[in-house]
């Protein structure tokens, strides 16, 4: 578990480091958990690799598997002026 959050709070970290790009809003982010159950992971920009985001999403299926807990991860270069917790 520490090891999912440590992750997730490394890649809200490197988001300011990478090129100014698109920004996403929650309406305008694919839905991929609405499109496929095992994909947990929606990286629009393709900033990880398609290898981390199955790594990710073998995780996130195994913790809501023993938890019922359903997360889904965004990886996006920009949300804006917006609040990551208000995101």
């Amino acid at each position: 578990m520490k090891s999912i959050l440590t992750l997730i709070l490394a890649t809200f970290l490197l988001i300011p480091l990478q090129a100014q790009e698109k920004v996403y809003t929650v309406d305008n982010l694919p839905k991929v958990h609405l499109q496929n159950k095992m994909q947990y992971v929606c990286n629009p920009a393709g900033i990880l690799s398609q290898a981390a985001c199955d790594t990710i999403d073998t995780m996130l299926h195994a913790l809501e598997q023993q938890t019922g807990i359903e997360t889904v991860v965004a990886i996006v270069p920009s949300i804006g002026d917006m609040e990551c917790f208000d995101f």
